[in-house]
């Protein structure tokens, strides 16, 4: 049986002080142990009754090690085999308790180690239900800290939940809760701090994801697509408003990395808005325009929130790793179907934004060390679709530039001058991937100027998983996977039933990536090279 770490009485009162410096920046969202419960923490956790406490104090110390690099010195095994021992007690999922519901919360916000799609969805699920069963959202609780504290993680909980559906396309866990409101006694020329808008706004627009996902699931919805639109047109007026002047007042007051910080929330939030614009004008054909100017301008933030766990204001794990390729795909659909109507400027442009979500993924990459793999695969998938898209457009680009306003030049398209075709691995051409053999498969891709290799498998799966009618006329269908085929005018939805009935698991917001298929394949792939 695997043991818990325990350290020595030197290393173990090190571990206790850097706790209680970082656990500060948790308040007053998160409760910290008492004195006498973090040394048993650290020193006896075999015997802490609740072993949540174990789960939350490890994994603040596995965060805050998680950058260091790899050595002698390093923790981070330690702390981590700490936590998946702690989690082990089957309490900390079934028994409705609040330190429970906060190291969920606390995994399934920030936990890097948790934020692929079935774990990080298995987590918000348990959170959310012992959150209602406990009643946080009402408490009564006759001491006003504690009552705060619980509203705080039952709402930090409830933006939780909303994004994560968003991101993934599931229903929320949570009721609407539309009749809950903030009180604010705060007057416009004196705003309160940074933060506390920050969080407020955050949960206004989390009730806004909730009206969103009500409206493009099956059924009948109370509130129409342009009552939305134009509650999330109010919202994002309001805080942008707020939170300028917020910073204006406090900039003189702080420290840059702390301007630096608030100017992270601010982008977060533009990112976050932007996202949702997409999502709610998907299958909005008056709103085509508005929808992909949006779509365009959320991957040209992305290097502007490229962060880690130990940013305050860059939302949550979903925004940063799957929100990106709502946009990505609308990008990519507009090439695919409407570059021969372009200019070249147009489409290098488009193809620059994709890009950036690859170097995008690249740089997450190295900043959340904890979901190295994660990242590799996601920067996988937008690679292999930035490839297609040149791929499509090398096929079907006449060899000249248009000048932009529809005249031919004499001027070679980029395009027509280097083959970008793919290789489909074991094709009978001789081409094998020098790759084989060598590091994770999902790596194997990276060089912008040479091609993607994939499997078959892969690459049907990839398809398949694309969000609801991003191809409907199905200009990647009946022929080989690696094969990018000339769109023809002609060709229809119903020349393409092996891609629509080949969908992942059916989602009730099926406008996003299938993103729980796409988990379960690489699980299974990894757990096919594990096996002997």
């Amino acid at each position: 049986m695997t043991q818990f770490y325990i350290p020595s009485k030197a290393a173990g009162y090190r571990i206790i002080g850097d706790f209680l410096e970082h656990a500060a920046t948790g308040e007053p969202l998160f409760r910290t142990p008492s004195d006498n419960l973090l040394k048993e923490i650290i020193f006896n956790p075999g015997q802490v009754t609740h072993k949540a406490w174990v789960v939350y104090v490890n994994y603040i110390m596995l965060a805050q090690v998680s950058t260091e690099k790899a050595g002698p010195g390093n923790q981070a095994e330690k702390f981590r085999r700490n936590v998946r021992i702690a989690l082990n007690d089957s309490s900390i999922f079934l028994e409705p308790r609040e330190i429970n519901v906060q190291a969920l919360t606390l995994l399934a916000f920030h936990g890097e180690d948790y934020a692929s799609p079935n774990l990080s969805w298995m987590l918000v699920g348990h959170a959310c239900r012992q959150a209602e069963a406990l009643g946080l959202h009402a408490s009564t609780h006759p001491d006003p800290e504690s009552r705060q504290r619980s509203l705080f993680i039952f709402w930090l909980l409830f933006i939780v939940d909303k994004s994560c559906s968003l991101a993934f396309g599931r229903s929320p866990f949570l009721p609407p809760h539309t009749d809950a409101h903030f009180t604010d006694s705060q007057t416009v020329s004196k705003p309160s701090h940074f933060g506390a808008h920050f969080f407020t706004k955050g949960v206004e627009l989390a009730k806004i994801m909730g009206l969103i996902i009500d409206l493009l699931s099956p059924g009948p919805s109370a509130v129409s697509r342009q009552e939305i639109r134009t509650q999330l047109e109010q919202w994002y007026e309001a805080t942008m408003k707020i939170l300028n002047e917020t910073v204006e007042t406090e900039r003189q007051f702080l420290e840059a990395s702390q301007r630096q910080e608030m100017y992270l929330g601010l982008n977060s939030l533009r990112f976050q808005y932007l996202h949702i614009v997409v999502i709610l004008l998907k299958g909005d054909e008056s709103s085509g325009h508005l929808r992909l100017e949006a779509a365009r301008e959320a991957l040209f933030l992305l290097p502007s929130v490229v962060s880690n766990w130990s940013s305050v204001y860059n939302g949550v794990i979903w925004h940063l790793l799957y929100y990106p390729f709502i946009s990505f795909f609308v990008v990519f659909e507009n090439l695919v179907h409407n570059h021969h109507r372009q200019s070249s400027i147009a489409i290098d442009r488009d193809l620059k934004l994709l890009s950036t979500t690859v170097s995008y993924f690249e740089s997450m990459r190295a900043q959340m060390r904890l979901l190295a793999t994660l990242c590799s695969r996601l920067e996988r998938v937008a690679a292999v679709f930035l490839q297609l898209a040149k791929n499509q457009i090398s096929q079907q680009t006449p060899c000249f530039k248009n000048d932009g306003i529809g005249n031919p030049s004499s001027v070679e398209h980029p395009f027509c001058s280097t083959s970008t075709a793919f290789t489909r691995l074991g094709d009978g051409n001789g081409v094998t991937d020098t790759h084989a053999g060598k590091e994770d498969p999902i790596n194997k891709n990276q060089s912008e100027a040479g091609p993607v290799f994939w499997d078959d498998a892969e690459f049907e799966n990839f398809l398949s998983w694309l969000p609801a009618d991003t191809f409907a006329t199905g200009p990647f269908t009946g022929r080989g996977q690696n094969e990018a085929a000339p769109l023809d005018a002609t060709t229809s939805a119903a020349d393409v039933p092996s891609l629509e009935g080949s969908r992942g698991r059916k989602r009730p917001l099926d406008a996003t990536f299938d993103w729980f298929s796409w988990d379960a394949f690489y699980s299974d792939t990894d757990l096919g090279q594990r096996l002997p």
